[in-house]
């Protein structure tokens, strides 16, 4: 561990910190019920990963976000039941060398297109609906990525008031689509029926969730129950188009 976090009172500022976009000394010394002086204390202690603002407050540096993510990626492989099936730290490998894993997104992205336009299917959030104009397809397929990028991105930037990490966010967007391409290879198996369309479909967005929820929290630095509560929001409006339609 950091000897950073080996305090908890420096961990909280950091949990704080990377959910604010700034905070004066006094802010923190209410929030963590210390008194002002051991705060300045602390934030001395914390020097290069804080960083005292023009208007007297202090935010998290870019190092200080990277150990916050950090922090999320440990938390994630040591609290959570799944870890042992989820290799998070290929999800902070991803995160934080976006460019690097931008050539998968785009493999990713471009085999969805491919089935979409094959079985005669358009993206709705996170699902798909029937479509037969196929000239249509790639304003419907941008249209779509572009939606759900800016739905995350405009509630991590109103819980953090801050940006960064939008393309690892937008990568965690194509990459978390995978398992919702179940539902269009059920025609491939055979399976016809309404109700495996329905199975495998609900099957993918709940592991589309779950990988979202780990690329929103460690892209934005968001505890991950957050990105969760988003994720189910976004499925309900889901399912309202798919009632609507």
């Amino acid at each position: 561990m950091d000897e950073t976090l080996r305090n908890p009172h420096r961990r909280k500022l950091l949990e704080m910190l990377s959910t604010k976009k700034a905070a004066t000394p006094k802010e923190m010394a209410d929030e963590l019920q210390i008194g002002v002086t051991t705060v300045y204390y602390h934030l001395e202690m914390m020097k290069g990963y804080v960083v005292k603002t023009q208007r007297g407050e202090y935010a998290l540096t870019e190092k200080g976000l990277a150990l916050y993510r950090e922090t999320l990626q440990a938390d994630m492989s040591t609290k959570t039941p799944v870890s042992r099936f989820m290799p998070y730290s290929i999800f902070v490998r991803q995160v934080s060398k976006p460019l690097v894993f931008l050539p998968l997104s785009i493999a990713i992205a471009t085999l969805e297109y491919y089935l979409c336009q094959t079985y005669y299917f358009a993206p709705l959030l996170l699902g798909y609906t029937a479509f037969i104009d196929t000239a249509m397809l790639p304003v419907y397929y941008v249209g779509n990525i572009v939606v759900l990028f800016m739905i995350f991105e405009a509630s991590s930037f109103i819980l953090t008031r801050r940006f960064g990490g939008e393309l690892a966010l937008f990568n965690g967007i194509i990459v978390s689509r995978l398992p919702l391409m179940l539902a269009l290879l059920v025609p491939v198996f055979g399976l016809t029926s309404s109700n495996s369309w329905i199975i495998a479909l609900a099957i993918g967005q709940l592991l589309c969730i779950a990988l979202l929820s780990v690329y929103i929290s460690l892209s934005k630095g968001i505890k991950q129950e957050v990105p969760i509560i988003i994720c189910l929001m976004v499925l309900y409006f889901n399912l309202l188009f798919y009632v609507m339609i």
